[in-house]
């Protein structure tokens, strides 16, 4: 069985586009066979952007 964990992407600092990196995560997930995928947090570093991606 794998188990993938993401954490502490913070994608406003590291200035990566939203959209991009979860086609990303998706297509390596895929790619990898993951049975499940535990996202553990701190898609971005400031609230405020969190709430309005409604993630």
């Amino acid at each position: 069985m794998k188990i993938v964990v993401s954490s502490d992407n913070h994608l406003d600092v590291n200035r990566i586009s939203p959209a991009e990196a979860l086609a990303f995560q998706a297509q390596y997930l895929n790619q990898i066979k993951a049975d499940y995928y535990l996202f553990a947090g701190d898609m971005f570093s400031q609230l405020p952007l969190t709430k309005m991606r409604g993630l």
